[in-house]
């Protein structure tokens, strides 16, 4: 009995997956049973990749599965920030995570072509998202990565892999980056006086932790007929008429209270209400807390 129900649940969703959200909705649940404001479970694993990184982590949010892990490279400061490092972030998305993707990241031809849709973040689209985010919130003191002034400092690659996109793979990217981040350590360095180059030297108990000054903790929520729905899927996600993501701090390693707005980003579909985007904020006011 079970069996067959699901089988026209699927089939309802399949032929009219707007009707289909709506019939649930109207009773103020999920398809998948969460009530309108709840988020999927999550959870976080760290030193996931071991070797040849210096830091990695692994989101679960729901079905979605997002991957990344740090790597260090020694750079020269710019002229601008000659006691500063860098920090360089990198996504890839592609079939295996979504047949909706090609190899490139890109978003297949005919996905996002209904004008009327949000369109589906690419690989571009989430590098973007999660550096603005990293640069702005003010988690990474830049002088902390300084080697020599106006000589050597490191730069920070992060690379992002999403494996597997059931839906909010920008929330899921964000947080697996900064879980990332906060497994990271620093080596101690050398001067190579023959060679004029830096080097790490081989002691695991010379290096230290990057220090986060913040925590960035976002929250993505759905507009669909007039009702605020929390980190939707990426079968609700086809259906919205709206979508914003907003980022919160949350307490950091110092003690500071968190809640702190970081940036609201509204990547596209039909305008919101300034009491719809305060209801957002306390929704993900209420995430970090």
């Amino acid at each position: 009995m079970n069996t067959s129900l699901n089988t026209l649940d699927e089939t309802f969703q399949i032929l009219d997956p707007r009707a289909h959200l709506k019939h649930y909705t109207s009773h103020n649940v999920r398809p998948d049973g969460r009530t309108l404001h709840a988020v999927r479970p999550t959870t976080v694993l760290h030193s996931v990749v071991p070797r040849n990184t210096r830091g990695s982590a692994l989101i679960r949010l729901g079905q979605t599965r997002v991957m990344a892990a740090t790597t260090l490279l020694v750079g020269q400061p710019s002229a601008s920030r000659p006691d500063c490092g860098s920090l360089e972030i990198t996504c890839a998305l592609g079939p295996v995570c979504s047949p909706q993707y090609n190899e490139m990241g890109r978003v297949n031809m005919g996905e996002g072509d209904d004008q009327n849709k949000i369109p589906m973040a690419d690989a571009s689209t989430i590098e973007s998202f999660v550096q603005r985010t990293l640069s702005s919130s003010g988690m990474i003191n830049y002088s902390d990565l300084c080697i020599t002034p106006n000589k050597f400092a490191w730069k920070i690659r992060v690379s992002i892999v999403c494996l597997n996109h059931d839906g909010n793979v920008e929330d899921a990217a964000l947080l697996a980056a900064v879980a990332a981040l906060g497994d990271t350590t620093l080596p101690s360095t050398i001067l190579n006086e023959q060679t004029g180059l830096i080097e790490t030297t081989p002691s695991s108990g010379n290096q230290k932790p990057l220090k986060l000054h913040c925590i960035p903790i976002p929250l993505t929520i759905g507009y669909f007929d007039n009702i605020l729905m929390a980190d939707p899927t990426l079968d609700e996600e086809s259906v919205l008429d709206s979508m914003v993501t907003i980022v919160m701090s949350s307490t950091n390693e110092d003690g500071e209270d968190g809640g702190h707005l970081i940036s609201v980003n509204k990547p596209g579909g039909r305008s919101m209400t300034a009491r719809d985007l305060g209801a957002c904020m306390q929704m993900a006011l209420g995430r970090v807390k």
